[in-house]
């Protein structure tokens, strides 16, 4: 991890876990980066694809106050497969402040995804725009496209 303005160093922080879910030709992906004393979560959702591009991504670090958050931008990012077995994700990518300059940036090495994100019934990810559960059909159904009986 590293803070692109230099202003702290961030050389102890390290990728600590890495969980992700693909769900046909999207891809669901939460990274969690930290050191002794804070951490640093992001989650991110990919278009899976030729090629495969950041769809959405949100960042938030928590430590002492106050606590900072953004955007995700990507700079390159590497799949693989997951058709027989668990995929794979890397790359590099930005996370943004909240005027969606460059702030940070992360490198998470090309590694299979064998823990899977929890799937609830009503997940809460914050501007990600992620539909499901039964806020999601509230939602269908204001618009007249929910299920019929």
């Amino acid at each position: 991890m590293e803070d692109l303005s230099r202003a702290e160093n961030l050389s102890s922080f390290t990728l600590r876990q890495l969980h992700g879910t693909r769900n046909g030709d999207r891809l669901d992906v939460e990274a969690a980066f930290g050191d002794h004393s804070s951490a640093i979560t992001v989650k991110m959702r990919f278009a899976i694809g030729v090629p495969t591009k950041l769809e959405s991504g949100r960042w938030q670090w928590t430590s002492d106050p106050p606590q900072k958050s953004g955007g995700v931008s990507e700079r390159s990012v590497m799949f693989l497969g997951g058709q027989d077995g668990p995929p794979s994700i890397g790359g590099s990518f930005d996370l943004l402040d909240p005027v969606g300059v460059a702030k940070y940036r992360v490198t998470i090495p090309t590694t299979e995804l064998k823990v899977k994100l929890p799937i609830e019934s009503d997940r809460d990810e914050p501007q990600l725009g992620f539909l499901r559960g039964p806020r999601s059909l509230a939602a269908l159904s204001s618009l007249g496209l929910g299920a019929t009986r």
